[in-house]
């Protein structure tokens, strides 16, 4: 029914309720393109209504992640350093034009690109970790008499014991089918188990891989056999998917490794066993303060729930060198300061933050010998001599650069000169700016696909300042407003 596929939908990319409506609406979409006899004749309902058979081409996953460019915030369009991608969740087809639209929880918009693309393996939960609450893709509020509708006590995929019909043991199994109850039957049914009147409900898949439909009497009902349960207060705040016993793949020491979430008094680890089903541990892996980090751990990919094929653009990270070093922004207290003078302001709160950034841009130009800093007298005997030209004005240009969550990660200044004060005139072949060719890209490209590799950016700190100046090419530049050296 199209209720069962939208919240196969939903349990498959672990979304939360509010994707129902567009869950149910794919869902929709995708049975009346399913083949039928009408008449001794294969067709579809599209079909018939339409007048044309339904393209495989437009068919996608829902809840896939998106990757597509935005240039604009509405009506303001963003600076050149800003980001110009965004990802979001795919939740349908856009009406007016043969695209998919994008549902981006951050921003809370919508977005219908002409150009994007999908990573069908990714869970949402990874890119938007804070925004995504999975509800065990229980039902639509309309089946609810309350507005507010309780929590699933026991949603999809929830391991469970049940009795064993021959009464000779318990058998383990999975839940993979919830039933449409009101709040009332559970609230009962929980102070109470032999209130609870309505049978029939939950399906099981047990370990066996046989189905078996239990009460929910059957499920609150103590086992007969004690055995040795974690406390709840362990797993609260946790996923299902990293709950002890759980198939996770780790990338560890450049590595992508299947093995299990474990539990014991020394608290969460991931342990590979030597084969599927041996029960010597290989090497075991200590995850410390796993519900404080596991959202940083699956959003960076260090965690991927399940066995499952890895996507192809994921690399193991964990034997990747360390980055450059740079002036962290996570903790900046005001927005981007239009100045250097403002920024460098007593008043200000981030004033040592850009003073640092500003002493990185700095440092690094003196380390590769860009300039040779001199004194005023000196420069006005050069200037009389003829030896050098009128100097130019400089300034500082300070920038925020975000991560791809789209939060402050790196405060960013550059001294750059005001070129536009400049005399003289150069010839064209005497300009040139240190670029990639888009032939140098295309090879570069055609050799990663060739070899197997996956693209990577980098950065080249100073890249301008790399080339050499003729000696007899001489300039002189004032240092930007706010330079706290600039009176020395």
């Amino acid at each position: 029914t199209i209720i069962r596929m939208a919240r196969a939908y939903i349990t498959e990319k672990q979304l939360g309720r509010e994707f129902w409506f567009y869950a149910v609406h794919h869902a929709a979409l995708m049975l009346n393109q399913i083949p039928g006899r009408l008449k001794r004749r294969l067709t579809t309902p599209f079909e018939l209504v339409h007048g044309v058979k339904p393209d495989s081409k437009t068919w996608f996953i829902f809840g896939s992640i998106g990757y597509f460019g935005v240039d604009k915030d509405g009506n303001v369009a963003r600076a050149t350093l800003e980001d110009q991608t965004l990802d979001g969740i795919a939740v349908g087809r856009d009406d007016a034009s043969n695209t998919i639209v994008f549902y981006n929880p951050l921003t809370k918009q919508y977005y219908s690109p002409p150009i994007f693309k999908l990573d069908e393996d990714r869970l949402p939960v990874t890119n938007f970790p804070r925004n995504i609450k999975y509800s065990g893709g229980l039902t639509c509020g309309l089946f609810r008499n309350r507005t507010d509708p309780s929590p699933e006590p026991f949603p999809p995929g929830t391991r469970v014991t049940l009795a064993s019909p021959a009464d000779d043991g318990e058998v383990r199994g999975t839940v993979v089918n919830v039933p449409l109850v009101t709040t009332e039957v559970f609230t009962s049914a929980v102070n109470s188990p032999s209130t609870l009147e309505c049978s029939a409900g939950y399906t099981i898949e047990l370990d066996n891989g046989s189905r078996r439909e239990v009460s929910f009497e059957e499920l609150v009902k103590p086992p007969k056999t004690p055995s040795v349960s974690l406390d709840t207060a362990a797993l609260e705040g946790l996923p299902y998917f990293l709950h002890p016993g759980s198939k996770v793949t780790m990338d560890h020491d450049g590595t992508f490794h299947k093995g299990y979430i474990e539990h014991s008094s020394e608290g969460f680890r991931f342990v590979v066993y030597r084969h599927p089903r041996s029960k010597t541990v290989d090497f075991a892996v200590p995850l410390p303060k796993l519900k404080q980090s596991w959202t940083t751990l699956v959003g960076d990919d260090v965690l991927i729930p399940g066995h499952g094929t890895v996507s192809t653009f994921l690399r193991p990270a964990s034997n990747n060198g360390p980055s450059a070093k740079h002036v962290s922004a996570k903790n900046l207290l005001s927005p981007c300061p239009p100045s250097l003078i403002k920024a460098l302001h007593p008043s200000n709160p981030d004033r040592q933050v850009w003073l640092d950034s500003y002493h990185e841009e700095k440092g690094g130009l003196e380390q590769h010998e860009v300039f040779e800093r001199i004194s005023k007298k000196q420069y006005l005997a050069l200037r009389r001599q003829g030896l050098i030209p009128d100097a130019l004005p400089s300034m500082c240009v300070l920038v925020i650069k975000k991560d791809k969550e789209g939060k402050p990660d790196r405060a960013k200044s550059r001294i750059v000169v005001l070129g536009n004060y400049e005399d003289r005139v150069y010839d064209k072949s005497k300009r040139f700016a240190p670029v990639l060719k888009y032939s140098s890209l295309r090879l570069l490209v055609s050799k990663a696909i060739g070899d197997k590799r996956v693209l990577q950016q980098g950065d080249c700190k100073n890249a301008f300042c790399q080339a050499t100046l003729p000696d007899d090419e001489r300039m002189a530049i004032r240092p930007p407003h706010g330079d706290p050296a600039f009176a020395k």
